[in-house]
């Protein structure tokens, strides 16, 4: 989780989970989807490492959040338990 994100002050223990999300497993990759490094990260995660974590049953779902996702990322939401979304808004208005 180190990515530059100060904990103390965004600490996500003192946030309430959202009743929509309360008791779901899921991660979500939130990132600038046309860089090929993040692409390649969230493609490479959805094939490798998510299905080990769903069927440990660590994580249920997997959801990309990015504005203009090219299609190598869109077409992951054809796999079973991952949402690739239009971007951060709209996944929050799903609600993962």
């Amino acid at each position: 989780m180190e990515n530059g994100v100060d904990l103390d002050y965004f600490d996500p223990a003192a946030v309430a989970v959202p009743s929509a999300l309360n008791g779901r497993r899921f991660i979500v990759f939130v990132g600038v989807m046309d860089s090929y490094p993040n692409s390649d990260r969230v493609i490479r995660f959805a094939h490798e490492v998510f299905p080990l974590l769903r069927s440990a049953s660590v994580v249920e779902e997997l959801s990309s959040w990015a504005a203009t996702p090219p299609r190598a990322v869109a077409r992951l939401s054809e796999t079973p338990g991952i949402t690739v979304t239009g971007g951060v808004w709209r996944g929050i208005q799903n609600k993962v």
